[in-house]
């Protein structure tokens, strides 16, 4: 490794603040940054509350903008202040509220005995039904009511009214179209309770581009070309409520009007008739269906969101990163955004947020989808945005370690950037200036935190962590489940949660026990785009059929299938008995380790590079007994030591260490 860029003091790499406001005396402010050891900014054209993006605060960016420029500070910038990304400040809906996410819902009207006509009026709460039809129910197992789904009767209809006239045996489904926002992320949000675009419409997002983004380029032309990257943060459908202890009259899945078109110009086939199994499960279509559909979603919000907005500024001379919404859970990926880690490669550098910023607390899993985006994408890693929000008094009382702990984790799975809400004590700088910036780490905690993060990225930067065993991301065994809620009530029903579950259980097991892993989706397995060692297939109930010939394909090659649960069966419906061994976490564990030991909660991860990061989450002293030969960094003291093979060293807590194995006595401070 080049120990100049292990020793240096320079500034590059280290941790940038999220910055909405300045205060008047810039130099000052830069200077406090520099002085407490970071790199710098991530900024946005200072809109006041309740305004939007003008001539005059864009010439008050514009100066910002210059004095970074003139003092060497590297800068983001936000694509607007506040979040979810995409309102333009309020402005595109107060434009064109036809622009307004939207949700599709159902409802459902059967028979059994007699007949019946009536009108079915939709309520104020809703735009206009788009679809009604009846089908014939097969009777003959008093037990069952099975639908025919290919002989159904479309129903006429007008905007608000549909007839319906149904004898014993025939079942009437109504779609109706609503705005999506009540009990969504739009209402749950630490910035306003404004109505959202639609992210299915290419025309809304145009109109945030020319609400925010042109009059940055209009009147700050140096702005996109020198920023480091854009940041967009939390866009997301709004179909999917937020919370579970909240339920509302609508189940609601994406919308847009011209969703029918284009899903049938997509997939093949007409979407209408069988929009009953978006929403239940009556009919064994209802699998590949949910594929094609929430497949197909994402490919929409990929390309009218972050693609279209990364083309726009590309034609800038700048790159699109930020973060999206629900990282932790497979199943929001779905939600949110029909397929997330489409939506995130359209974008030019993938970016993950952390709320939950204790070591004892952390969504294991979360980084790790960001790592495998990462090594599809081709870029050195990813970034993250630090917000210590959740459980906010238990971080305070441990802030610096909490923090450098997280760091540890996120850079010994691929983060390369952090972007932090977390302020250092500014004020001690100076409290006239910086009057508010109370909160956080001490100039000497800053200066370690940042030096700290400097020193891993010198070891382990431009190069990804080796991928040697797989944990399959299932996304098509979460979409084939997924059926809109009422309500956030996804984690109480196990069949849904299934995946995460076995994810979550599976993550802590194999990490706590040192035994690496890295997601591959069936992407990745149908092309042969990783050469693992064992594939692990958490508990499922389906797995796309490509999947299948895939695993079946590794097998006969030598590498090892594991599944943590029953097998599955693909979407179409073939068995798995075939392929693969059904195992506990214990099996896995002993296959994968390969008689390596490792104290508990030490969590390993090789790269690429021939590096190894160990990382240390007890919260006392771990003692590591070496295998190897090895020169090993520690990042926090700087220093760089050889260990020679059988020898001890005490790991302090809540650190990493670099370890790369040597051969023979070269100094390890030449170079």
């Amino acid at each position: 490794m080049d120990m100049k860029k292990w020793n240096g003091p320079g500034r590059a790499h280290a941790v940038n603040l999220m910055f909405h406001n300045w205060p008047k005396d810039l130099d000052t402010a830069i200077d406090a940054i520099f002085d407490f050891g970071f790199s710098g900014v991530v900024t946005n054209v200072p809109v006041p509350k309740g305004g939007r993006v003008t001539r005059e605060n864009v010439r008050e960016f514009s100066g910002i903008v210059q004095k970074l420029k003139e003092r060497g500070m590297p800068f983001w910038i936000y694509d607007e202040k506040g979040y979810p990304s995409g309102h333009g400040c309020h402005q595109v809906l107060a434009r064109r509220p036809d622009l307004a996410a939207k949700g599709l819902y159902m409802r459902k009207f059967e028979l059994f005995s007699g007949e019946k006509s009536f009108v079915y009026t939709i309520d104020g709460m809703s735009d206009k039904i788009v679809y009604a039809a009846k089908y014939v129910q097969n009777l003959s197992d008093v037990t069952e009511a099975v639908i025919d789904f290919d002989g159904g009767e479309a129903l006429p209809f007008t905007r608000r009214r549909v007839r319906i006239s149904l004898r014993a045996g025939e079942i009437a489904y109504v779609f109706i179209v609503k705005d999506a926002y009540e009990g969504s992320h739009c209402v749950h949000n630490c910035a306003s309770r404004e109505k959202y675009i639609n992210l299915l419409e290419p025309e809304a997002v145009r109109e945030f581009i020319r609400c925010n983004l042109e009059p940055i380029a209009e009147g700050c032309p140096e702005a996109f070309p020198l920023c480091e990257r854009v940041f967009t943060d939390e866009p997301s459908l709004m179909t999917a409520y937020a919370r579970w202890y909240e339920s509302f009259n609508y189940a609601l899945i994406p919308y847009s009007d011209k969703m029918f078109g284009e899903f049938s110009a997509r997939k093949g086939y007409d979407l209408r008739p069988l929009l009953p199994l978006l929403f239940e499960s009556t009919d064994e279509r209802y699998k590949k269906l949910r594929v094609d559909f929430y497949s197909f979603i994402g490919e929409r919000v990929a390309e009218n969101y972050s693609g279209q907005i990364s083309a726009w500024l590309h034609g800038q001379g700048a790159e699109l990163s930020g973060h999206y919404l629900a990282e932790e859970n497979i199943y929001q990926h779905v939600t949110e955004y029909g397929d997330y880690v489409r939506v995130v490669r359209s974008a030019d550098y993938p970016g993950m947020d952390i709320l939950y910023t204790l070591p004892t607390d952390f969504f294991w899993n979360a980084p790790k989808y960001l790592s495998m985006i990462s090594r599809k994408k081709g870029t050195d890693g990813f970034m993250v945005e630090f917000c210590p929000f959740y459980k906010r008094e238990i971080f305070d009382a441990n802030a610096f370690e909490n923090f450098m702990a997280c760091a540890s984790i996120l850079y010994m799975y691929g983060a390369r950037v952090i972007n932090t809400y977390f302020m250092p004590r500014l004020k001690d700088y100076n409290a006239e200036v910086f009057p508010d910036f109370g909160w956080g780490l001490t100039r000497e905690e800053s200066l370690r935190l940042n030096a700290y993060v400097r020193r891993i990225y010198a070891c382990l930067g431009g190069s990804r962590p080796a991928c040697r065993t797989v944990m399959y991301y299932n996304l098509e065994d979460v979409m084939a489940k997924a059926v809109p809620h009422i309500s956030g009530d996804y984690f109480m029903s196990s069949y849904y949660s299934q995946t995460d579950n076995s994810l979550t259980e599976y993550a802590r097991v194999l990490l706590a026990n040192g035994v690496n892993y890295e997601f591959a989706d069936r992407e990745d397995l149908v092309g042969g785009k990783v050469s693992p060692r064992a594939i692990i297939v958490p508990a499922c109930a389906f797995v796309a059929d490509e999947t299948y010939e895939a695993l079946k394909r590794y097998e006969a090659e030598g590498v090892k299938v594991y599944f943590t649960g029953r097998r599955p069966q693909t979407v179409s419906g073939r068995a798995f008995s075939d392929v693969g061994e059904v195992c506990g976490a214990a099996e896995v564990l002993a296959r994968e380790r390969g008689g390596q030991a490792f104290p508990e909660n030490v969590y390993v991860t090789p790269y690429e590079n021939g590096m190894t990061a160990v990382y240390n989450n007890n919260t006392d002293k771990t003692c590591l007994c070496i295998g190897d030969r090895a020169r090993v960094y520690d990042p926090d003291a700087g220093e760089v030591r050889e260990l020679r093979a059988g020898e001890k060293a005490e790991m302090p807590p809540y650190r990493l260490w670099i370890f790369e194995k040597t051969a023979d006595e070269e100094d390890p401070s030449a170079g």
